[in-house]
């Protein structure tokens, strides 16, 4: 099981998942769809997909943190 979580705010500050976080969950979840079978090493043309859609997902989650950070003032 990954340690992917959802992000959120506590009283120290903002949580967010890391890309290898985001990542795993990602390939879990295809597991769970498809089969624990399906190939995705690092080679894999599906894995190549996961990886792109979990950079953006870490990407977006990187501007929210930004937006966050300049939210709480200096």
């Amino acid at each position: 099981m990954c340690a992917y979580f959802a992000p959120y705010v506590d009283e120290d500050g903002l949580h967010l998942p890391t890309y290898n976080d985001i990542l795993e969950k990602r390939i879990d979840d295809t597991k769970a769809v498809f089969g624990q079978d399906i190939y995705l090493a690092n080679d894999s043309p599906y894995y190549q997909i996961l990886a792109n859609e979990a950079l953006m997902l870490y990407e977006t989650m990187q501007a929210i943190q930004y937006a966050y950070n300049a939210s709480m003032g200096p």
